[in-house]
């Protein structure tokens, strides 16, 4: 199991990138419709990023 903090993303790969601050806008949480489901996406008070649905 690889953590988040040990994820290695490969430099020939590419992605689109996104600042988490533009993301999440000044309310530090954003709103994200997958398959018809809900899920939340936050800032916590410690700076990480938490899904929850």
């Amino acid at each position: 199991m690889i953590l988040g903090h040990e994820a290695r993303f490969d430099d020939r790969e590419q992605c689109r990138e996104v600042d988490s601050r533009t993301l999440l806008g000044p309310d530090d949480k954003l709103v994200i419709h997958h398959e018809g489901r809900r899920y939340m996406l936050r800032r916590t008070r410690l700076g990480k990023l938490i899904l929850t649905t």
